[in-house]
């Protein structure tokens, strides 16, 4: 069976997650034992597979920083406004109130654009972990494909 090769040359491309892992038949063969691939089919496979785990942890990690920053951005916006309630309760003239102000948007810019910097920072590693295995999965792929054609054995080029 094809099966348990392809398990191999993807399994070192990423960590599979528990579910992924279980839907995945059990490699029975060692590489050695394996039969030459007669298509990429499984393969291929096996790479969207991988390529959905990412996926998946992308939209979960920007769930969880979605969530969090809503509670900071609440909690933020709690202790501000009673800094800035006591602050006009103490300050009545108008040039300590408008200085106030334009500090208290200075803070909440600041405050933005350091969750903005958490969202991109999250966006760009997942986009680079999903370059860095199309990447591998590519490179796998050219390396059977020439197995396929020249009927050449699976060397550790292919199977680590």
């Amino acid at each position: 069976m094809i099966l348990p090769l392809l398990f191999a040359v993807l399994l070192s491309l990423a960590p599979f997650t528990q579910t992924q892992a279980q839907a995945v038949a059990p490699v029975t063969a060692s590489p050695a034992q394996a039969v030459l691939p007669q298509s990429l089919s499984d393969f291929e496979k096996l790479a969207k597979a991988k390529m959905n785990a990412i996926v998946d942890r992308e939209k979960k990690a920007k769930q969880e920083i979605k969530k969090k920053q809503q509670a900071d951005k609440k909690s933020w916006d709690e202790g501000e406004k009673s800094r800035r309630q006591q602050f006009f309760k103490d300050n009545l003239s108008g040039p300590d109130r408008r200085a106030y102000v334009q500090e208290y948007k200075a803070r909440q810019e600041r405050f933005e654009i350091m969750q903005d910097a958490e969202k991109t920072a999250t966006r760009e590693y997942y986009a680079e972990e999903k370059s860095e295995l199309k990447k591998k999965i590519e490179e796998k792929r050219k390396l059977i494909k020439k197995a396929i054609q020249t009927k050449s054995p699976i060397t550790s080029d292919i199977v680590p």
